[in-house]
């Protein structure tokens, strides 16, 4: 595998004892803080999404509610012109078949 001994000697390498750092020296309380916060500014969040639900469905329903009543009365509207050219067709159809005197 190595053709040549790399230039290493013992007294290159530093000695160390492989402990772990003293809990301390982690900075989990501040991780801990931070996501706390995180939790905190989704839970805002949240209340606001459910205030805009609350309030703006019950908008938006009148809204689609009056559109649906606006578009009622043009479709009866269309339908009672569409019944009476039908009666005025019907009626000279009728008063020519039979003959009005």
């Amino acid at each position: 595998a190595c053709k040549k001994v790399p230039g290493l000697r013992w007294a290159d390498f530093q000695v160390t004892d492989n402990s772990c750092r003293k809990i301390e020296q982690f900075p989990l309380e501040s991780e801990i803080e931070r996501d706390a916060s995180i939790l905190r500014l989704d839970l805002e969040k949240l209340e606001n999404d459910v205030e805009i639900g609350l309030y703006g469905i019950p908008t938006e329903i009148n809204a689609i509610e009056t559109d649906l009543q606006r578009d009622i009365r043009v479709i009866e509207k269309a339908i009672e012109k569409e019944e009476k050219e039908i009666q005025d067709d019907l009626g000279k159809f009728f008063g020519g078949l039979f003959g009005k005197k």
